[in-house]
């Protein structure tokens, strides 16, 4: 088992364009968040082997709330740790009914992950084809 899962970490890259963009947003001294329904050890886990741990200052998994998303427990976690109102926060999501319509219930915007998901997310506020879209949606 232990093989397996080195083996399956030291395979995990983020998606094109992904660290730069954080790195991007940072710069701009935005605040970033992971919201998973996932277990709190295995997010780290996965974000550490990808190189994203640094770049996140709050990552909010079922263990904090006892909720998945589209419950806005989780959502509203994240808020409070990052010390921001959902109307000043922007979700982005490849899975509609969790990601997108869960934020959306809460007055976040909302931006469907397309490369992440073939669904389809009418009810997003926009969409990106690539991560780096995401820096002209939040230039102001």
């Amino acid at each position: 088992m232990n093989a397996y899962l080195k083996e399956k970490y030291a395979h995990l890259k983020p998606y094109p364009g992904v660290v730069e963009t954080l790195r991007r947003l940072k710069k701009r001294g935005l605040k970033l968040a992971v919201v998973s329904d996932g277990l709190r050890l295995k997010a780290w886990m996965r974000l550490n082997a990808a190189g994203l741990d640094k770049y996140f200052d709050a990552v909010v998994t079922f263990e904090d709330t006892g909720k998945k998303k589209p419950h806005k427990a989780p959502f509203l976690k994240a808020c409070k740790t990052l010390k921001v109102k959902p109307k000043e926060c922007i979700m982005v999501g490849d899975w509609v009914e969790r990601d997108i319509e869960g934020a959306k219930a809460l007055g976040m915007r909302t931006c469907w992950a397309k490369y992440g998901s073939n669904a389809f997310a009418g009810s997003a506020d926009c969409e990106i084809n690539n991560i780096s879209e995401i820096l002209n949606l939040v230039a102001g």
